[in-house]
């Protein structure tokens, strides 16, 4: 991702975090991780309190490769989110938020519906003027452009997820 898709995925994730930020309910209990894919996946932040999040540098690429980035998004889940037992409460199921520019594979879609199952939700944010939302849209019900991605949109949407 680069040009215009990577500035406006950076904007989207600043607008993410200021719309967890107006919801009491998410400063408190929110978590983030960034991964980035470029060539290979990579988790640049791991999971991180709200309180605590500082947005990394992000260092993206016009060569990403996408096919393992969910394979790895589900691997992180499974080491980093705890699931309930008799002792303890888990954490709530995650919700992801892709940002993209829109140009995927049906490899990605394959293991984007594989990782559904064990997702709160996914929003993908199509970034850049070339996003295929059709494209976007056998992965998740949920494209939003990123033009229309505001911390206004975020805070109502985990209002009415809550």
């Amino acid at each position: 991702m680069a040009g215009a898709a990577k500035n406006e995925a950076t904007q989207g994730i600043r607008t993410l975090i200021d719309g967890l930020r107006m919801s009491p309910q998410c400063l408190e209990a929110a978590h983030i991780s960034v991964i980035v894919f470029n060539k290979k996946a990579q988790q640049v932040l791991p999971l991180t309190e709200m309180l605590e999040f500082q947005l990394p540098q992000l260092r993206m690429t016009p060569e990403a490769v996408p096919e393992n980035a969910f394979r790895f998004l589900s691997q992180c889940i499974e080491r980093d989110v705890r699931e309930s037992t008799s002792e303890s409460k888990g954490d709530w199921n995650p919700a992801v938020f892709l940002f993209t520019k829109g140009r995927l594979t049906k490899e990605f879609e394959t293991e984007a519906r594989l990782l559904q199952k064990s997702l709160y939700f996914l929003c993908v944010v199509a970034c850049g003027p070339d996003a295929n939302f059709d494209m976007l849209r056998r992965v998740s019900e949920t494209v939003v452009p990123q033009a229309s991605f505001t911390g206004d949109v975020v805070s109502r949407f985990f209002q009415i997820t809550s």
